[in-house]
């Protein structure tokens, strides 16, 4: 059987800040490639402190998986 080597995905991580309507500022982090995906942290969480890095790590090759500031 012959050894195949896949190319690997590379994983892109991007910080941005926008604003709401209202002119609050967020900032997210998008990472990843693939269809987008919305992790929702608990309220008073951020990103600095997230549950969910090795998540976003996790799903980073299929998806592009946004995280933002609460």
């Amino acid at each position: 059987y012959g050894t195949h080597q896949y190319p690997k995905r590379q994983t892109v991580s991007t910080s941005t800040i926008t604003l709401s309507r209202d002119g609050t500022p967020i900032a997210y982090e998008l990472v990843g490639t693939g269809p987008r995906l919305i992790l929702i942290e608990p309220a008073g969480q951020f990103r600095a402190l997230s549950a969910f890095d090795s998540l976003a790590a996790l799903l980073a090759p299929d998806f592009t998986v946004c995280r933002y500031d609460r």
